[in-house]
């Protein structure tokens, strides 16, 4: 059976639609080196299609930061200021893409506390005292360095381990899933902000090639 299909695969360049996944998955059971590597390739690999996925919600969160005007940067009538959810997007980003909380290096540039908005989510449920913001070229300093982060560290992650987080119980699969919505939710929040204020749009970026 294994040979006929692998035969299939030859001369047609795909499985027939009649074979189920489930059954390739349990061919894969037995011959893991030969089917799964050869015939799936970097299908099988989920890793090229994060770091796009991330690499484009950073691009159009570049073009949100770049378009913004300076009035709504810092805007005192804002809860959230523009810059703080930016930077907000962006630590959470690095934080998540290490294998563990107890490998997080911060940014260079980063500033105690900074990453949140609001309270702090655990006892006493304290208010940082948030400072001076940051400047436009700082942020998109702190997004070029999360670029790179995605290019250097999705490579090494072992994406069948748990998280490494003990507040988010699930694999290290599933957070990569977990990262790129929150990425995606605060530009999506940004680029909102920016068309009903000042009819600013943000094009969509679908994909970045790695």
């Amino acid at each position: 059976m294994f040979f006929l299909i692998e035969w299939m695969w030859l001369r047609n360049g795909r499985f027939p639609a009649t074979i189920s996944s489930s059954f390739l998955s349990l061919l894969c059971t037995f011959h893991p080196s030969h089917l799964c590597v050869k015939f799936f390739g970097g299908l099988m690999n989920p890793k090229p299609a994060i770091k796009s996925q991330f690499l484009a919600a950073l691009a159009m969160l570049y073009q949100a930061v770049e378009k913004c005007p300076e009035n709504m940067w810092n805007d005192e009538a804002d809860h959230n200021k523009f810059w703080h959810i930016a930077y907000h997007a962006l630590f959470y980003t690095h934080l998540y893409l290490q294998p563990t909380g107890a490998d997080f290096i911060p940014w260079i540039k980063a500033r105690r506390d900074y990453e949140f908005m609001g309270s702090k989510p655990w006892a006493p449920d304290e208010t940082p005292e948030i400072g001076e913001p940051y400047t436009k070229e700082e942020i998109l300093e702190c997004l070029t360095f999360c670029e790179q982060q995605v290019l250097d560290v999705v490579d090494l992650l072992d994406l069948d381990g748990p998280s490494g987080f003990e507040w988010l119980p699930f694999g290290k699969l599933e957070l990569q899933f977990y990262s790129i919505r929150h990425l995606q939710l605060h530009v999506g929040e940004l680029c909102n902000q920016l068309f009903t204020r000042a009819q600013i749009d943000v094009n969509w970026v679908g994909m970045k090639e790695v």
